[in-house]
């Protein structure tokens, strides 16, 4: 997704077109940060289907549970970085 929207935003501004580069900007921004939001929801709401993917240990579960926030946050804030 950040590679399509820097072509994008360097193609607009290329053009000499900023108003579009920066619509551009923002409608990439938007964009990675609902598909954040997305896995993020499902993230918090289905921890341990997805802890259970990858492991059965009672141990490794209740890690994964003190971390899903620090893990929501850094996927949040992860997404709009590269845009």
């Amino acid at each position: 997704l950040s590679a399509a929207a820097s072509t994008r935003v360097s193609n607009e501004l290329g053009a000499g077109n900023v108003k579009g580069a920066k619509k551009a900007t923002l409608v990439t921004m938007q964009l990675s940060l609902v598909l954040a939001l997305g896995v993020v929801v499902a993230l918090l709401v289905g921890h341990d289907g997805w802890v259970g993917l990858f492991s059965n240990s009672h141990v490794i579960k209740e890690e994964f549970s003190s971390l899903r926030f620090f893990l929501a946050a850094s996927i949040t804030l992860d997404s709009i970085q590269g845009v």
